[in-house]
């Protein structure tokens, strides 16, 4: 209820209070083409953002995460409100991937919901806590994030400027309050495998 709450309901919002949106479009960004196809990429976040809790279960931990979640998606709305960036997306067509952007479409942000990239934020929240709680994961989990901040603006859904921000926020709120309580489990799964 807390993300579509936010994620609908801040947009919602500022267009009945007829807030134009900030575009915080650099020349880098007026550089990069739109690539459709990098949808595929952009779509791995819904599963990645669910992956901690299946590599790393333990009810005290998911609720720890939980609560560190709700904080990324409070501070992200925050943003949104306070810096309310606007993106003006292209049209989507027939090319490859575009038919994720359309099902996107179906529940419209209407351009806000930029700064910080929650997609981003996310991301880095979860390869943050698969890093820590399965290290033989590292490399394909960060590859995925990797991926995943790059599509956002591929696909001309943030600003160069939101990928930063999002990983920066994903990553300072897993370690403020997440990254201790996942190297604990480890420990303790580790210590029971040796017993």
């Amino acid at each position: 209820m807390l993300f579509l709450g936010g994620y609908y309901g801040v947009p919602a919002l500022l267009v009945r209070w007829g807030v134009p949106g900030v575009d915080l479009s650099t020349s880098l960004d007026r550089a990069i083409p739109y690539r459709p196809v990098f949808a595929y990429a952009y779509a791995l976040c819904y599963g990645q953002i669910f992956l901690p809790p299946l590599v790393a279960p333990d009810p005290v931990l998911f609720r720890h995460a939980v609560r560190a979640v709700a904080i990324v998606l409070i501070a992200s709305f925050a943003c949104f409100v306070v810096l309310p960036a606007r993106m003006a997306y292209p049209p989507i067509g027939d090319a490859a991937g575009e038919w994720i952007l359309r099902k996107n479409a179906l529940f419209s942000d209407h351009g806000f919901n930029a700064f910080p990239s929650l997609h981003v934020a996310l991301a880095t929240f979860s390869a943050t806590s698969i890093h820590h709680a399965r290290p033989a994961w590292r490399l394909p989990v960060w590859s995925s994030t990797i991926g995943i901040a790059l599509s956002t603006v591929m696909v001309k859904r943030h600003f160069v400027v939101d990928v930063p921000a999002g990983a920066l926020l994903g990553w300072i709120v897993h370690r403020a309050y997440l990254t201790e309580h996942v190297l604990a489990w480890r420990a303790a799964r580790l210590r029971d495998a040796s017993s």
